[in-house]
């Protein structure tokens, strides 16, 4: 099997960028001073690549050139003339590198990455969270929907941890922000623009339908995630993903719309309340309300709700308790 090598500009989910960081953390300093644009690399001239055959490798300026040097290091298959020719830029700008790897660290588990399942993307510090951050948002388009969302929903968990903030877009690729319904309608409405294939076009149509009857703001994150999972399904089947972030949006944008950050909520007596508010019911309410031995199913003796378990029992309540309950919170 031919080895595939790999430079700056064919590393999507930066991996192999990762474990550069790692073993020559003296990277860094190279790493900031370019930028990682994929069209402005489309434009260069095949000689300003090590690798002119392949237009790997970009060499025009230090920061590229280092960076490829360390690229091109213990990976296989990549030729003499290509390392010759990065080198000759390399002292053409006076670099010298001297390739020395870190001792090496603490074995990392599974938890330290944002996708597991393919440890990608890992996190380790406050300045991983925003490296990982900025490499979402560039390789948007190349990442399928639910790995944006998986990526994304764990680094806002990191984010915490660390104490980062982090971009709107990024909220908005995890589901953690509201859906303005007419601004998805609209989007949904703009793909039929797109298509000639009449059943994906009736799906869409259907679609909007659909999204028009909802409320005008919805933060059921449960219920958005599956809409944006059939946009994403549909936008496949008609082959839109190459118009994302030119005219159209990608699903996880045109579901989550809007900067505000949505609020989990439980739904009393066919109304969704916020979770925080039911959190902050007092035991007694719970107990006059529902009786004791079903408040205690969600409640221990110091008068602490518990979150999980108060998501499994509530649905499960009488409706007319719950709208005595709702009644007594005034919803």
């Amino acid at each position: 099997m031919e080895n595939k090598i790999v430079d700056q500009f064919s590393d999507p989910s930066f991996l192999k960028l990762s474990r550069i960081l790692r073993k020559y953390p003296e990277a860094k300093q190279y790493i900031q001073k370019v930028r990682l644009d994929e069209e402005e690399n489309e434009k260069r001239a095949d000689v300003a690549f090590a690798d002119r055959d392949n237009r790997k490798f970009p060499i025009d300026d230090p920061g590229q050139a280092a960076l490829s040097r360390y690229y091109m290091e213990k990976q296989a298959g990549v030729s003499e003339d290509t390392q010759r020719n990065c080198a000759t830029a390399l002292a053409v700008f006076g670099i010298e590198l001297e390739l020395v790897e870190k001792t090496a660290a603490a074995p990392d588990d599974d938890s330290d990455y944002l996708l597991p399942g393919i440890r990608r993307f890992r996190i380790k510090t406050a300045e991983d969270v925003k490296l990982a951050a900025e490499a979402i948002q560039r390789n948007r388009r190349r990442m399928d929907t639910d790995s944006k969302a998986q990526a994304s929903t764990n680094l806002i968990k990191k984010a915490v941890e660390f104490n980062v903030k982090l971009p709107s877009q990024i909220l908005k690729f995890a589901g953690a922000t509201a859906c303005d319904t007419r601004k998805l309608r609209d989007w949904v409405e703009a793909r039929t623009v797109r298509t000639t294939d009449p059943s994906i076009n009736l799906a869409y149509v259907k679609l909007a339908e659909e999204v028009d009857r909802l409320p005008l703001i919805v933060d059921d994150r449960v219920e958005l995630i599956k809409v944006a999972s059939t946009l994403s399904e549909l936008d496949e089947a008609a082959g839109l993903r190459q118009y994302y972030d030119r005219t159209l949006l990608d699903p996880l944008s045109t579901v989550f719309n809007t900067e505000k950050v949505a609020v989990e909520s439980l739904e009393l007596a066919g109304r969704p309340v916020p979770l925080e508010d039911l959190l902050a019911v007092p035991t007694e309410v719970y107990q006059d309300v529902f009786g004791g031995d079903l408040a205690a199913e969600f409640t221990d003796p110091s008068g602490n709700v518990d979150p999980e378990q108060l998501k499994i029992i509530l649905p499960t309540v009488p409706y007319d308790l719950q709208k005595t309950l709702a009644a007594q919170l005034g919803v």
